[in-house]
């Protein structure tokens, strides 16, 4: 979080020192009117996370937001977890047409290894593990595949074979 807009006052100065982060101005220089810089200097990590050998500068330009209301919100940020990477879907072939029955969102496929038999396929909400947002379990792949390719084969359209994968979804929901 940039200190770009925070009114740069004594209590910044000891959060960016606690931190580990340079500071070229003297502590008497955070009189609370100006923003602040923050460069990265030689240390290339994420200034989000981790800001030893960053480099803080009181900035020309008025500061806006009061530090106390700046510092509660960069305390919040790096209490934050970082959310799983989204799952993609992966050269399945009805990719795009599998939705799930509970927030409509695409199904992606997952496939979990095993030493002792076969690996398992499953679809899973792509809402859950990108936003945390749906509370659906997970679909036999397999078992969708098949439903799906007997309503081709039949030549019913894909929708009816679609509204059969989310009456499973709804009934395991």
């Amino acid at each position: 979080m940039n200190p770009v807009y925070v009114k740069a006052d004594y209590r910044l100065y000891e959060f960016f020192k606690v931190q580990g982060a340079q500071i070229v101005n003297n502590p008497e220089d955070f009189i609370g009117t100006n923003g602040a810089y923050l460069y990265s200097g030689e240390n290339k990590t994420r200034k989000t996370n981790f800001l030893q050998g960053h480099v803080l500068v009181i900035a020309p330009h008025q500061g806006m937001v009061d530090s106390e209301t700046w510092l509660k919100c960069r305390s919040k940020c790096l209490n934050n977890k970082s959310v799983a990477k989204p799952l993609k879907a992966k050269a399945i072939w009805i990719a795009g047409k599998i939705k799930c029955a509970k927030c409509g969102y695409a199904l992606v496929s997952k496939v979990y290894r095993c030493k002792t038999k076969s690996n398992n396929r499953y679809y899973l909400c792509s809402n859950k593990y990108s936003a945390g947002g749906c509370d659906f379990h997970s679909l036999d792949a397999d078992v969708a595949d098949a439903i799906v390719l007997k309503a081709a084969e039949k030549s019913r359209p894909i929708g009816t074979a679609f509204l059969a994968v989310c009456l499973i979804c709804q009934k395991r929901g």
